[in-house]
């Protein structure tokens, strides 16, 4: 999970429309679709360890810090889903 975070810290949407490697293609990916991958997994399997849930609430504000305007849309399903468990 921490190397998802590593990876979604690094999005830069000002990049979104340069391709790194114009020669390869494919399909667009939405950011939540990446939070879903990365987070849902986690919360499913291990959602009532206590380490688990706080590695995830760590995640997500580290997430939040780094570009709330960016990450809070994607995340405010999961952090309903996670209220709606505990």
């Amino acid at each position: 999970m921490l190397r998802g975070l590593r990876v979604l810290l690094q999005l830069d949407p000002q990049k979104f429309d340069t391709p790194k490697y114009p020669n390869i293609w494919i399909e667009p990916v939405e950011i939540s679709q990446l939070i879903c991958t990365l987070f849902v997994p986690f919360m499913r399997d291990g959602g009532d360890v206590y380490d688990v849930q706080n590695t995830i609430v760590q995640c997500v504000e580290n997430l939040m810090t780094a570009n709330a305007e960016l990450f809070a849309q994607p995340l405010k399903p999961h952090g309903q889903k996670a209220r709606s468990i505990s």
